[in-house]
């Protein structure tokens, strides 16, 4: 499994673009998202991103979810 935090995977954080407070996210901060530069999926967790079925970064996972759901960091 590859980790998010590896060299060679890109992701970003989503920033606000709307109007201050329009949404409760003012202009510029973090909406919580994160995006797969590769594809343009977005979710909230990068494990829950729906990536295009030929997206290079279908399966990447953080350390966390590794533990919490496998048992194993070994591989990550």
């Amino acid at each position: 499994m590859q980790s998010f935090a590896d060299s060679d995977t890109h992701f970003q954080l989503e920033i606000a673009e709307t109007s201050d407070g329009w949404d409760g996210i003012r202009s510029g901060e973090p909406t919580g998202y994160v995006i797969c530069d590769e594809c343009g999926g977005r979710a909230k967790t990068v494990e829950e991103i729906p990536h295009e079925a030929d997206c290079p970064q279908r399966g990447v996972v953080s350390k966390w979810w590794v533990a919490q759901f496998i048992g194993d960091t070994v591989d990550v």
